[in-house]
């Protein structure tokens, strides 16, 4: 069965149709979810408590990243062994996901439509900070020059997240 990483920038809707997709009967599971992945410190490797928005400057983020615990890793490869398992996210290195995953989708969006989804998005405060929109921006523009000659599959994230969730779908049955 395949197990298949949905990867995109923030804003690019990977939460909400991780939702969309487990309401419709897949194995779909977010990085986000506290069960699958958090921020680590990268001098202990340990999770840590992501600290509110005005705390959280580059040198935070020079001391930590986000991960997927390895006990999730190992729990979803498993269940991917008898099932359609996707997980979505941005944390696993490329280097990394040609050994985890059967296949990678890349959602991609342009700048408006991501800033315009990130600040007006209630459930989340990542990127309402100007530097971590930056942060944001520059983390996309690397991601459409890496995934764009990496093999992914490319949706365009800009269309309504149904018309996404029925695109990963066909990518799932193929």
């Amino acid at each position: 069965m395949p197990f298949i990483y949905v990867v995109g920038p923030a804003g690019s809707g990977k939460s909400a149709l991780a939702m969309l997709l487990r309401a419709r009967g897949f194995k779909a599971y977010d990085e986000d979810d506290p069960d699958v992945g958090s921020a680590h410190s990268l001098e202990t490797g340990e999770p840590v408590t992501i600290p509110p928005l005005d705390k959280r400057d580059a040198d935070w983020f020079s001391r930590h990243e986000w991960r997927v615990r390895e006990s999730a890793k190992s729990r979803l490869t498993s269940l991917a062994t008898t099932q359609p398992v996707i997980l979505f996210g941005n944390s696993v290195k490329p280097s990394e996901q040609a050994a985890l995953f059967d296949r990678v989708i890349y959602l991609n969006i342009d700048e408006d439509t991501l800033r315009e989804r990130i600040l007006k998005r209630a459930d989340n405060d990542y990127g309402k900070s100007e530097d971590e929109m930056q942060r944001i921006l520059e983390q996309k523009q690397a991601s459409d020059n890496q995934y764009s000659i990496s093999g992914a599959l490319p949706i365009d994230a800009t269309q309504p997240l149904e018309v996404v969730a029925d695109a990963i779908e066909r990518i799932v049955a193929s």
